[in-house]
């Protein structure tokens, strides 16, 4: 089965992902740079925490983008790791409008809800206490 899904080593596709994964590699760099940054005012242990975790799905799905043919579950995991650093954002010591406003709404979090993502599971309002 293998042999039948083969492509020629000039295949524009596998060069967009290479291209691709090595361009998510770098954005994971410097997303896990920012994050560092903001979550080590929490304490050292959960900085690793979070920045080693996102750092492992950035260098996994780069070198399984590369290593594979072309496959997008690399670049997908790649993304997955960017996006995991990005949660961390939502703090106001950030130090700039854009990253902050981007983590707050990654974590569907803005100032004017309340700190409310979304509702309740159970048909309540978001701000409501039983």
């Amino acid at each position: 089965m293998r042999a039948l899904m083969w492509k020629p080593p000039g295949d524009a596709r596998l060069v967009r992902v290479k291209v691709a994964a090595v361009g998510l590699l770098v954005l994971g760099i410097v997303c896990a740079g920012i994050t560092l940054t903001v979550a080590a005012r929490d304490g050292t242990t959960g900085a690793l925490l979070i920045v080693g975790a996102g750092s492992a799905a950035v260098l996994v799905g780069s070198a399984a983008a590369m290593r594979r043919d072309g496959t997008r579950f690399g670049l997908l995991l790649a993304l997955t790791g960017c996006l995991w650093f990005v949660t961390a954002w939502n703090d106001p010591w950030v130090g700039s409008a854009v990253p902050f406003t981007v983590g707050a709404c990654r974590r569907g979090r803005l100032p004017g809800r309340g700190g409310a993502g979304r509702a309740d599971l159970s048909g309540r309002p978001a701000g409501f206490a039983a």
